[in-house]
């Protein structure tokens, strides 16, 4: 088996299992092949029991494992440069909320050394982490506890979100796409998220490039509704161009000195 063709099945296994869902036509595109051959591919990888495919593109696995200890694993750099560029953006005395994935985890290191915020979380690992910093406050949300995530979901979680204002909202999300925007591949988790960008004062969005591929299933929000983009390498042109169509911040390593939205070399949140 070629290089080529094993750097193909690792670049499908790894947006599958980050987005959920993957389409033909995208794949297509994000590895510059021919539909012909991603559909081959896709093939080989289902019979491998790697993925189930679907109409015009595939899934994860059904017995996928979703838990936190198999998603820190899954792109570790990326999530670590990520964390580092949107822990940067955050100052003294913000109110914050920061959501339960793994990438958002990363931030926890510049968000210690910050002095009082108010950090609004469903994390139980996250509140147990801002506990070191006696200097800031943290908001719980209810719900109902899942502890393979260590999160909180469900009408609980957000009715609590409901109740809050003025915050920041840092999210992950599992899938982007220009027309179907923000998305997520459990409905819990995006139904929750839906609440906290309606509520929150500004959101930003932290994605690793394999999420540019396709979209999850659960729709959280349109691209409209963030302001900032925080991302481990530059964006093809054709998504450059529709963010800075969209006046949405791009943040990515060494993309300081060409921000279009602020005009300057320091990003904002």
């Amino acid at each position: 088996m070629s290089r080529s063709a094993l750097n193909r099945y690792e670049t499908i296994r790894e947006l599958v299992m980050s987005s959920g869902h993957v389409a033909v036509k995208d794949l297509a595109k994000e590895m510059d092949v021919s539909e012909a051959t991603v559909r081959r591919d896709l093939r080989t990888l289902a019979q491998q029991q790697k993925i189930e495919l679907v109409y015009g593109g595939a899934t994860a696995p059904r017995n996928s494992d979703n838990s936190i200890s198999a998603r820190t694993s899954r792109n570790a750099e990326a999530k670590r440069i990520i964390g580092r560029l949107a822990g940067a953006l955050v100052s003294d005395h913000q109110m914050l909320f920061v959501d339960a994935g793994t990438t958002c985890f990363e931030m926890r290191h510049d968000l210690l050394k910050r002095k009082g915020l108010t950090v609004i979380v469903n994390s139980t690992r996250l509140a147990i982490e801002m506990g070191n910093n006696p200097d800031s406050s943290v908001v719980m949300l209810a719900g109902q506890y899942r502890p393979d995530r260590m999160d909180l979901v469900g009408p609980l979680a957000a009715n609590s979100i409901d109740q809050l204002r003025g915050y920041v909202a840092f999210l992950g999300a599992d899938g982007l796409d220009a027309n179907f925007g923000i998305s997520a591949n459990e409905i819990q988790t995006a139904f929750l998220y839906q609440h906290v960008i309606k509520n929150a004062r500004e959101t930003v969005l932290l994605a690793d490039h394999t999420k540019f591929a396709a979209p999850s299933l659960y729709r959280i929000g349109d691209i409209d509704s963030i302001s900032t983009v925080v991302t481990d390498r530059a964006p093809n042109t054709e998504w450059m161009q529709f963010f800075a169509s969209q006046e949405i911040e791009l943040i990515y390593p060494g993309s300081h000195d060409l921000n279009p939205k602020t005009g300057d070399d320091t990003p904002h949140a």
